[in-house]
């Protein structure tokens, strides 16, 4: 790596259960990279949990919640474009010695909740990690999983239970994460970016020297952090499977069942 170079400033844009965890957490174990988290997730214990950005309550507690919660977004509202402009300038300029590339992962919901986080990101020319699910009956699947069992990822894949799918809720999600997929792709289109797809994590190092050239870093072996979670046939892991399959069955995405 060459001493005079610039730093690469990158997002990692995808939707919930596509593989951000591993891929962000595996990216921050090479020693040019910082990967944080979603810095704009409303829980502050996310990767790098000192780069998480404030929702600020100005009101405090009482017993109106609902009525406090409410007042504390517009009031948030009111100064958001100005603290997300400070908090990305500072997040790309804290940039150690060592650092060849930082980025953060951004959520298709965060950019929609709040678009003019998606504006400043692209004023700092950030190059975009599009992570993508193509199977999205096993993202859905990956939703309810966690849901009920708590188990979003694991190092040692123990844990799992089998899980009871609402199935009309269930089909109607499989048409929003289509939605949500299309949404990304539309948004990035003619930006710097690179698109991978969780169904090619199988060919991991492949996945990571792609990433690395993309972010201008030594390529280097990386093993993935974390391990799936859930059964390799996803009928072991639900108890109403028969029912769900013929539901899934009658929709556009019934060649993901199998």
């Amino acid at each position: 790596m060459q001493k005079n170079f610039q730093m690469t400033k990158f997002i990692i844009f995808t939707t919930q259960r596509s593989g951000s965890t591993v891929l962000t957490k595996t990216l921050d174990e090479h020693p040019q990279v910082f990967a944080a988290g979603e810095l704009f997730h409303t829980n502050e214990k996310i990767h790098h949990p000192e780069w998480h950005f404030p929702f600020i309550n100005y009101l405090g507690k009482g017993k109106a919640r609902g009525l406090l919660m409410k007042m504390n977004k517009a009031l948030n509202h009111l100064s958001i474009k100005r603290r997300i402009a400070k908090h990305l300038n500072a997040f790309f300029t804290a940039n150690s010695k060592d650092e060849a590339a930082r980025g953060f992962k951004l959520m298709l919901s965060q950019v929609k909740t709040t678009p003019y986080i998606w504006q400043q990101t692209k004023q700092h020319d950030a190059k975009i990690i599009v992570l993508l699910r193509k199977n999205i009956f096993e993202t859905a699947l990956s939703k309810y999983r966690g849901r009920t069992t708590k188990l979003y990822h694991s190092d040692d894949n123990i844990g799992k239970q089998k899980i009871q799918i609402p199935v009309v809720e269930f089909t109607d999600w499989l048409g929003m994460l289509d939605g949500f997929n299309n949404r990304i792709l539309e948004l990035t289109e003619g930006l710097n970016r690179i698109v991978i797809y969780y169904e090619d994590f199988g060919n991991w190092q492949q996945i990571m020297d792609n990433v690395f050239g993309f972010l201008n870093v030594d390529k280097m072996e990386l093993p993935p952090v974390l391990k799936k979670v859930g059964a390799s046939d996803w009928r072991q892991d639900v108890e109403n499977y028969k029912e769900l399959e013929q539901a899934v069955q009658q929709t556009n995405y019934a060649a993901w069942l199998n």
